[in-house]
């Protein structure tokens, strides 16, 4: 009895001993799974090419450096395949780690097949699923039936998504959706890494910003999540409160709220009802700025679709308030809506060719006395004796100093956008490349079917919620349209239908709707060019209402081939009526060329004077009479004894071959 119980003994230990021994390599040169553990083991052969050990309770297995863990297994060690059941846990080589209920592993092939509560953790991320699919040799996992990567506060889903170990990257297909603290982004194909916190997509995406007030549309580019800097291409679109922006590509970072676009750039505010173009901008979310450079042109919608078009070399706008914190508005002061109400009227006769006519009089240009004497005769046109010359303008002072302060500001938003070129577009631009790079490398390689028709109905979401976007910009509309200025630097030039100019330079407030022109600006308003130092152009529902001209003013308006209407002064004010010049005002020593026309619109007399204020009236857009106040010197002549050629007042200057002739020619290189 002893003897059957000690071999019986001996036997046992031969069996627990056989099965903790590593099983050595088969035929095809595969690994065998060696068990380290098992509370339980024990072996059931089922035919020639099936023959389990079963193992229970703490198992834990191996194959070369992945461990694997359960409650309860079985090895079938003819086919080398591994079921686990129950607290499955897979340890490979201590980078990753996966659970499940459930997990079938072939050991040849080094594939495992997860299903229940998987979970997958790199140490950065983790991927939660219903089903996963796990290859040991290519470090490569896939699932097909839905799944969640949460990285950090960073949410991902997607129906069907494939894991890379080696580059921590996760490639997401089918209604991919990326929830971020700031960001939501609606997707059919995004790659994200969970180290770098990087999404990357390839196809149209959305993206909204937590509080709704910014929306993008692209087919190219990338998030940082962490750094919340962000790369766009192909034409995205941007919406932004009550701004839209599109572009060739764009780059933005939110820490610092600057953002860059290049090619075919187009920025509206529907707030101002302002519309930009140009091939570069940079901006400031922060403070609401931007710098247009490359060909910017600004259309500025007015009523009656006669938008004006603003064309320079540079553009720059921001607020108005913050403007003012360092630098001076000028504002005049002077000007008033009455057209008469500075010198009362007085309906009595001039003497002919006298200076120092009472302080009152008014005279008009139609009544002035004949000639004595033919010009024909004279060697030269008759010498007008000039009045007082009139104190400086106290505009005149504050004027300056915003020219020199304009050309200081735009120098350091030039270098600005130097700056921005090198950190922010070029940078971005880089890092979504190699990116994209490794994206369409991965849609080549794995599970490419059904992409197109995926893309398609993502569209036609996109499609849909643009309506609703482009419905909903006009609630965070509130900025005030007043707290808004602009400039525009170097080869200024405006047109509208009723009012076109030029200049070198340009500033524009909300405040008081005004262009202010400086350096030799030109303005045209139908058949009336008006010059000088420096304009202001006034506007009122954004149609011109009035033109003040400061130093060297002079208006010509062409009322034949070789004939000229002129007024000049030191200053000119202008009122417009339903965008037409109406009345313009000429002060400290006027003077003026005016040829006078009868009911026919016959030429009947030339008449050249002087006048401490000339007054030229309009009707059907064209000047209908003169009128001279206070201090009158002049002479009306017939049209055959003047030299029409040489009547001229100093300075004048017919620039109609610098006159913007169409909207189109400002977009014209």
């Amino acid at each position: 009895m002893k003897k059957l119980f000690l071999l019986f003994y001996m036997l046992l230990t031969a069996c627990f001993l056989y099965a903790q021994q590593p099983i050595i390599v088969d035929s095809a040169g595969q690994k065998q799974i060696n068990i380290i553990h098992a509370d339980k083991i024990s072996f059931k052969k089922v035919d020639s090419l099936t023959e389990y050990q079963l193992l229970v309770g703490h198992v834990a297995v191996q194959q070369e450096k992945t461990l694997f863990y359960c409650d309860s297994a079985a090895i079938n060690t003819k086919s080398n395949i591994l079921e686990a059941f129950r607290k499955v846990h897979i340890n490979d080589n201590d980078s990753l780690h996966i659970y499940s209920d459930y997990l079938k592993y072939l050991g040849k092939e080094k594939k495992a097949y997860l299903n229940g509560n998987v979970k997958l953790t790199d140490g950065k991320g983790t991927l939660t699923t219903s089903k996963l699919d796990y290859d040991l040799n290519t470090h490569i996992g896939n699932y097909y039936e839905g799944g969640k990567v949460v990285n950090g506060k960073t949410v991902l889903t997607s129906k069907e998504g494939f894991y890379y170990e080696d580059t921590r990257d996760v490639y997401f297909k089918k209604d991919v959706v990326l929830v971020d603290p700031e960001y939501t982004i609606k997707t059919d194909t995004l790659l994200y890494n969970t180290y770098t916190g990087i999404a990357t997509f390839v196809v149209p995406t959305t993206i909204v910003s937590d509080s709704g007030r910014r929306t993008v549309r692209t087919k190219d580019g990338y998030y940082d999540t962490k750094t919340k800097k962000t790369y766009f291409g192909q034409r995205t679109e941007v919406w932004d409160k009550a701004t839209f922006i599109t572009a060739d590509e764009m780059a933005s970072e939110d820490s610092t709220g600057l953002y860059e676009a290049r090619g075919k750039v187009i920025y509206r505010d529907t707030a101002q009802k302002v519309t930009l173009f140009a091939n570069h901008l940079n901006g400031n979310r922060k403070n609401s700025s931007f710098l247009a450079t490359e060909k910017p042109v600004m259309i500025i919608e007015q009523e009656e679709g006669d938008s004006l078009f603003v064309a320079a070399d540079t553009m720059y706008s921001a607020r108005l308030s913050d403007l003012k914190k360092y630098r001076t508005v000028p504002v005049i002061t002077e000007l008033s809506s009455q057209k008469d109400t500075a010198i009362p009227v007085k309906e009595t006769a001039p003497v002919f060719e006298q200076a120092g006519n009472d302080d009152e009089t008014v005279t008009d240009s139609l009544n002035m006395p004949p000639a004595g004497k033919p010009l024909a005769e004279r060697k030269e046109l008759p010498r007008l004796p000039r009045g007082k010359q009139s104190p400086p303008d106290s505009t005149q002072q504050p004027q300056q100093k915003l020219i020199t302060q304009q050309d200081s500001t735009v120098t350091v938003k030039k270098d600005t956008a130097d700056t921005l070129k090198d950190t922010l577009l070029t940078a971005a631009k880089r890092q979504a490349m190699a990116a994209k790079d490794s994206l369409i490398a991965m849609q080549d390689t794995v599970f490419s079917k059904d992409s197109a028709t995926a893309s398609d109905a993502l569209a036609k979401k996109d499609a849909a919620m643009q309506k609703v976007v482009l419905a909903d910009t006009s609630t965070f509309a509130g900025n005030d349209s007043t707290d808004r200025f602009f400039e525009a630097y170097y080869h200024v030039r405006i047109f509208s239908d009723s009012l076109q100019a030029v200049g070198d330079s340009l500033f524009y407030s909300g405040e008081d709707s005004a262009f202010r022109l400086f350096k030799q600006p030109v303005v045209w308003a139908r058949e009336s060019q008006v010059t000088g130092d420096t304009m202001y152009l006034y506007t009122q529902n954004k149609k011109p209402s009035r033109l003040y001209v400061f130093e060297n003013a002079l208006t010509v308006n062409k009322v034949g081939s070789n004939y000229y209407n002129q007024v000049k002064g030191r200053t000119i004010n202008g009122y417009f009526k339903n965008g037409n010049m109406d009345f313009l005002r000429a002060k400290s020593n006027a003077e003026s060329i005016y040829y006078a026309q009868d009911e026919s619109n016959k030429f009947i007399g030339v008449n050249q004077a002087t006048a401490d204020i000339i007054d030229m009236y309009f009707q059907e857009k064209k000047p209908q009479k003169v009128v001279f106040r206070n201090n009158l010197v002049g002479t009306t002549y017939p049209m055959r004894q003047v030299n029409h050629e040489e009547l001229k007042l100093r300075g004048f200057k017919w620039l109609e071959d610098q006159r913007p002739k169409s909207k189109y020619e400002l977009f014209a290189d």
